[in-house]
């Protein structure tokens, strides 16, 4: 099908799905500081890279742990 038609089936889809809400979970409420206060090592473990780096930048952060 032509690209606008998937584009609007989707769009249909979209409204069809249940509204959720905002949760709010109290996760580890004994950590102090700010993001910008911790870092990772790099995939390849070579390097620790302190997230202040990113302090005023876009960064998007995935957590692919379970709960």
């Amino acid at each position: 099908p032509p690209p606008l038609i998937q584009a609007s089936f989707i769009s249909f889809l979209l409204t069809l799905a249940p509204r959720v809400g905002p949760e709010a979970l109290p996760c580890e409420a004994g950590v102090e500081g700010t993001i910008h206060s911790y870092g990772a090592m790099t995939l390849d473990g070579s390097k620790y890279v302190s997230f202040k780096e990113y302090a005023g930048k876009t960064v998007l952060f995935v957590n692919v742990a379970t709960y």
